[in-house]
């Protein structure tokens, strides 16, 4: 495993409170939450959104034969500007940060998604092309 980083930038047709609120809100979350083909049931979704609570979701193959847990706190909330979340080592990952900060573009939001962490090369790869069509998703449920 080697130290990785990427950056993501996506601009919605939204306020940026409501772009801000679908990482928060766990109904939200669960219509777009996963990787093209995965997705994230309800129940399998806590958040405690403050500083040193939970983010845990488990994504689901669309039969239901493999899930994939993830385990994160919440490093910081700066509402409706910034998310910072950290996790420990988990399934191929090393221990990581992903930051997502919220910016107003004349009624729509530019947000970026930056990822520093540990990961095998596969991993990574996944990583970055399953952000893309998770991002998708959450464009289509925003705009």
């Amino acid at each position: 495993m080697r130290r990785h980083e990427f950056t993501i930038v996506r601009v919605f047709d939204a306020p940026r409170e409501l772009v801000f609120n679908a990482w928060l809100e766990p109904e939200q979350l669960a219509q777009w939450w996963g990787p093209e083909p995965l997705h994230t049931p309800l129940d399998s979704i806590e958040i405690d959104p403050r500083p040193g609570g939970v983010f845990r979701t488990t994504m689901f193959s669309r039969d239901g034969a493999q899930e994939f847990p993830l385990a994160m706190r919440f490093r910081e909330i700066v509402a409706p500007e910034r998310l910072v979340y950290a996790w420990e080592p988990q399934r191929g990952l090393g221990a990581g940060e992903l930051t997502v900060t919220f910016a107003e573009r004349d009624g729509r939001t530019e947000m970026t998604t930056y990822y520093v962490g540990e990961a095998t090369e596969a991993i990574m790869r996944m990583s970055q092309e399953g952000w893309g069509t998770q991002l998708d998703k959450l464009h289509a449920l925003v705009s």
